[in-house]
């Protein structure tokens, strides 16, 4: 029994194409904001070193990520995030792109939590293809 061929579809519009590479530059084109600049978002936690980048300059699987619903404009920031790889919206669930990634400076991000939020794995498309790695 063959399987029918996957699609992946744009987080905004849920328009459909043959390729991941395809659906996200789609997104980056059509749905990008053009007047976001990252370098104006504060770092995930104070004295952090290093620089938010767009997602497509991002050098590494995991970090912080600045995402945004193109749904019900909802903005949040998730520490499991991966450039590749939507995560659903709290309000709508719809699932969304990051719009930046915090790009550590060095080997790390100098800085320890002992609070670590709950990562909400029904809502990391990664999580569902099984390369999250929580």
């Amino acid at each position: 029994m063959s399987r029918p061929p996957r699609r992946f579809e744009c987080a905004a519009c849920n328009k459909r194409f043959k390729t991941r590479a395809a659906a996200e530059q789609h997104y980056r084109d059509k749905h990008g904001d053009p007047d976001s600049d990252v370098e104006d978002y504060d770092p995930p936690y104070p004295g952090m070193d290093g620089e938010w980048v767009l997602p497509c300059d991002f050098r590494g699987r995991k970090s912080f990520g600045l995402f945004a619903c193109a749904g019900c404009e909802n903005r949040w920031m998730s520490a499991h995030a991966q450039p590749r790889y939507t995560q659903g919206c709290q309000r709508c669930e719809r699932g969304a792109l990051p719009k930046a990634m915090w790009q550590n400076a060095g080997g790390g991000s100098g800085v320890k939590s002992t609070k670590t939020p709950p990562h909400h794995a029904h809502r990391c498309e990664a999580c569902r293809l099984g390369v999250c790695g929580n």
